[in-house]
């Protein structure tokens, strides 16, 4: 298969995500009207590079774009994806795999990937270009372009034919060179059109560049005479200037010098006065001192007294707080050993009350599970009885036969049940015996085969379903012939028979179903047992395991399996059974309860909480004893504290008179000390002041030599300024940038007048511009390149001119041979699908094939040849048909999409249609589109379309050989 899948995303109805995969040579897509089922189609032509938007049913390309409904907004762009098999190279990309993808959003941007690297829509054109899928290709053939067929001109016909016959690469090719031919000459009168610009340009510009040749040999002459001159006056100016700073550094030291000496001497100064300040400072700070000192002295003698007295008052409350605490401590002790006391007794009466309080919880709780076990029981039983009562899981016709049952007389007395319900046994025996009855356990049974031929008439009429009937009177018991010494192996329970119990009516049925059937404890002893007996009996394990003589298997589990009726019947016994017991042991345990122990209980509490409530009093006085011995306890810690501190300060305070003595002698001799250095620093400040006004005389001096050395400095730093910034106006030059051209001048005055007759030459040349040189050096060149591009662009067009010769001969030759092929093709599938008759495909201009169009003429059976235009509808379609048959059957196509073709045809023309293409099929894939049953009898899979409330276009997809396995 080519094409392999589809994927589709907000494509005009498909509003969600949609993948189609075509896994088949014919694929059928159906679905009713406005479901959308042709916009698949579309998206194929769409993906495929369309850009005709009225192909694509549509007035603008945003109408591709998934609108939105009432329950689902509009999308923001729409995507198409399909994906082709090229193992076998038939598109020209080195992948086995193609992806093709387009993408367009709503601003009108577009997208295209192949392989999912984003390409121009050119890419994707040319890797389908002459395969059939082009956009005037014949891949993809609606309702709409079969009457395009019919009703197209000549010239628009001709173009499936060429799609066809290959040659739409060689017209593409043509239609390239011959834009590339429409350039070259465009560009040849471009070019002779400058060059006969230039050639009118050049005498001037010759002129005008040997003008300036002359200005520049001139000018560099004088600017070598100019330069040198400017030189040798700078190196004048330059010795002149270094001799005068030399003198000025010289100055400039000598005032360094005296101005450091001034510095040393003012710094002596400022030091010296700050000194004497100093000494005043300290001889004030010294006198405050000595005030305080004395006035602190007067001040302890106060706080002497006053802390004596503090000390004193403080020892007697010590004495009264101690006796206070002795008190309080009695009365705490007393408290804690009452306290002790009821501890000890709640503990007791507690543990009484746990011991009575855990019997009754778990009578309690005895008794609450035995009423939870009884209440579920019940329910469970119910529920079971129910579906016991309403036969769940049998099949509706078992149901319904149960109910005629009550009114029909027949059925009443002839109809018994089912195999399963007569069958009873022990719970662990249920689902081996319920698998291996397997279907035969909803067998039902009857008194004779009359009233079966009865119940089978009803479910006939009814169209109720199926059922297997037991005749009481037919059936009879299996005999086991051999045992196969089965009942050695490990794991035997015994026969199935043997295992269950029944009304002995019934007994030569259930021996009939179950007297060859073993059961075995497990999977692996029944593996074991079926190789010992050779696979010659079925045999089941408990857990349902089926082994069938030959050695089929069958096991397995499903979520909520059904056990069926026989477990039912089991679980019900069981539960029964249950209940018995569980309301015995409830009733039981009620009569037991004793009603002393309640009040024993309550008596324990009441206790409990009285003496809780003294221990709180007890508490709540021991609370308030120890907090008052700890406020006293603070108090006399304060107190100590306090005293303590009060005993060292008095210690002190006894020292003070030889303190204040010692201190006061101190203070006086400092001050002493301090008058006398105050006096020698006047004295040298004296002396400094003198030295400084001589140095001050000397400096002055100096400065006004230095000031007459200043301007001549001035005079010739400008001048030496004036040179640089002539010759940088003039030249562009430095100083250091003019010395290469520096020489010895002996005589100045004849550089001068040398200078004066260049400057009056190059005054009489002019107006100059030397870009005329450059100018006259690039029109030339660029002259000659021009000239040689001239030559070249006439070698191109001659060869151009021979290629799209060569390229209409190939196509000429090429187009002939295809639509001879297609022609004859043509006439025989249009008998084929006719029945006869003839039909032909005939040029409008033979002398001019490939700018003539195509006229169809046909002749069905029994009428005249004619052109397609006078066909009747039906005729007219199946030409057209016919024709892309022909064009198929020469060229197949990758794949090839049918929209709805056969809407204007009858069944006899579609049946025809239909056979052609199973005929076809092993060369070519189909996808077609179409609401009529014949064609969707020949698809191999079909995928349905529909549409719900939302709008949007859903697809299920059905494979036809599955649907035949399931009715077989």
């Amino acid at each position: 298969m080519i094409l392999k899948r589809i994927e589709i995303f907000g494509f005009k109805s498909f509003g969600k995500k949609v993948t189609i995969d075509f896994n088949d040579r014919i694929t059928a897509i159906v679905g009713p009207n406005g479901s959308g089922k042709s916009n698949i189609t579309d998206a194929i032509r769409w993906v495929m590079g369309e850009q005709r938007i009225k192909s694509l049913r549509g007035s603008k390309m945003e109408d591709v774009i998934f609108a939105g409904s009432n329950e689902k907004k509009p999308l923001g762009y729409a995507q198409v994806t399909i994906v082709l098999d090229n193992s076998g190279r038939i598109f020209d990309y080195d992948y086995d795999e193609i992806e093709v993808s387009r993408k367009y959003y709503r601003n009108g941007a577009s997208e295209y990937y192949l392989n999912r690297t984003m390409v121009r829509l050119r890419d994707i054109q040319d890797i389908f270009m002459d395969t059939g899928l082009g956009h005037e290709g014949y891949s993809v053939v609606s309702q709409g372009q079969i009457e395009s067929i019919v009703i197209n001109s000549p010239q628009e016909r001709k173009m499936i034919i060429e799609e066809a016959a290959g040659i739409v690469k060689y017209r593409v090719r043509k239609l390239e060179a011959e834009r590339r031919l429409a350039r070259a000459q465009d560009n040849l009168n471009r070019i002779n059109d400058i060059i006969a610009g230039m050639e009118e340009r050049l005498p001037n510009l010759r002129r005008q560049s040997e003008k300036a040749q002359k200005y520049l040999e001139l000018r560099d002459e004088l600017k070598v005479l100019e330069v040198g001159m400017f030189v040798h006056r700078m190196d004048g100016l330059n010795g002149a200037l270094e001799k005068n700073c030399a003198v000025r550094d010289s100055m400039n030291e000598s005032i360094s010098a005296i101005d450091a000496e001034v510095k040393e001497l003012d710094d002596r100064y400022v030091a010296l006065k700050a000194s004497i300040t100093g000494c005043d400072e300290s001889m004030e700070s010294l006198s405050r001192n000595l005030s305080a000192v004395t006035s602190s002295y007067q001040e302890a003698k106060v706080d002497l007294a006053v802390s004596r007295q503090r000390a004193k008052s403080i020892r007697e409350s010590l004495k009264q707080e101690s006796e206070d605490t002795d008190e309080s401590d009695e009365k705490i002790k007393a408290c804690r050993e009452e306290i002790s006391q009821i501890d000890r007794e709640v503990e007791k009466k507690g543990s009484e009350l746990r011991i009575l309080t855990e019997e009754a919880r778990k009578h309690s709780l005895r008794a609450e599970e035995l009423l939870s076990v009884i209440r579920s029981s019940e329910s469970r039983l119910g529920a079971l009885e129910g579906l016991e009562n309403s036969m769940e899981g049998y099949k509706y016709a078992i149901r319904q036969l149960m109910k005629l049952k009550e009114t029909d007389p027949v059925l009443r007395d002839g109809l018994y049940t089912t195999v399963g319900e007569v069958i009873d046994t022990e719970g662990r025996y249920a689902t081996a015996l319920t698998n291996a009855l397997g279907s035969s356990i909803s067998y039902m049974i009857t008194k004779d085969e009359e009233v079966a031929s009865r119940c089978i008439d009803i479910l006939k009429k009814g169209k109720m379903g199926r059922v297997t009937f037991l005749p009481i009177n037919i059936i009879r018991a299996q005999e086991r012939f051999q045992s196969y010494g089965i009942e050695k192996c490990r794991g035997f329970i015994g026969f199935a028979n043997e295992l269950v119990s029944c009304d002995e009516s019934f007994r030569g049925i259930v021996d009939n179903l179950l007297a060859r059937v073993a059961v075995v404890d497990e999977l692996r002893n029944a593996n074991d047992a079926a190789r010992a007996t050779g696979y010659r009996l079925k045999i089941v394990t408990l857990d349902g395991e089926v082994l069938y003589t030959g050695g089929a298997l069958s096991g397995g589990a499903s979520k909520n399996e059904d056990e069926g009726s026989i477990k039912r019947r089991s679980e019900i016994a069981s539960i029964r059974r249950l209940l018995e017991e569980k309301k015995s042991e409830y009733e039981a345990l009620l009569r037991q309860r004793p009603e002393s122990r309640d009040e024993q209980i309550l008596s324990l509490r009441d206790d409990i909480a009285a003496l809780g409530e003294r221990r709180k009093s007890l508490s709540d006085n021991l609370s308030y004893f120890t907090e008052q011995a700890r406020r006293a306890g603070d108090r006399r810690e304060r107190s100590r504290q306090e005293l303590g501190e009060l005993e060292k300060k008095l210690e002190g305070l006894n020292n003070m008179d030889a303190e204040y003595d010692a201190r006061r002698r101190s203070i006086e001799e400092e001050m002493e000390k301090l008058r006398s250095d105050r006096q020698n620093y006047e004295k040298t400040n004296e002396q400094i002041t003198v030295s400084l006004r001589e140095l001050n005389t000397q400096r002055n001096g100096v400065s006004e030599q230095l000031s007459a050395v200043q301007v001549e400095i001035g005079k010739t730093e400008t001048e030496l300024d004036h040179l640089q910034r002539d010759m940088m106006e003039d030249y562009g030059l430095t100083y250091a940038a003019a010395m290469p051209f520096k020489k010895d001048i002996d005589d100045i005055d004849g550089e001068l007048r040398r200078i004066g007759e260049l400057k009056e030459r190059i005054r009489r040349l002019g107006s100059v511009s030397v870009d005329y040189i450059e100018e006259y050096r690039q029109v030339r060149e660029q002259h000659d390149t021009m000239t040689a591009q001239r030559e070249d662009l006439v070698t191109s067009r001659e060869e151009l001119d021979g290629i799209i010769e060569d390229l209409s001969r190939s196509m000429t030759r090429q187009f002939r041979q295809q639509l001879a092929l297609i022609q004859k093709e043509f006439n025989e599938i249009f008998k084929e699908l006719f029945g006869g008759g003839e039909a032909d495909l005939v040029l409008t201009d033979p002398d001019d094939v490939m700018n003539s169009g195509i006229d169809i003429v046909a002749c069905p059976p029994h009428a005249k040849r004619m052109n397609i235009s006078a066909l009747s509808g039906g005729e007219k379609s199946m030409t057209a048909i016919a024709l892309i048959f022909a064009i198929l059957r020469i060229k197949p196509s990758p794949f090839c999409v049918l929209d709805e073709i056969d809407a204007a045809l009858d069944d006899t023309n579609i049946g025809r249609i239909c056979r052609y293409l199973t005929g076809i099929v092993r060369d070519n894939q189909f996808i077609l589109v179409t609401h009529k049953k014949i064609t969707m009898e020949i698809a191999d899979t079909l995928y349905g379309v529909s549409m719900g409330s939302d709008g949007i276009s859903k697809v299920l997809s059905v494979r036809l050989e599955d649907i035949d396995d399931y009715t077989e």
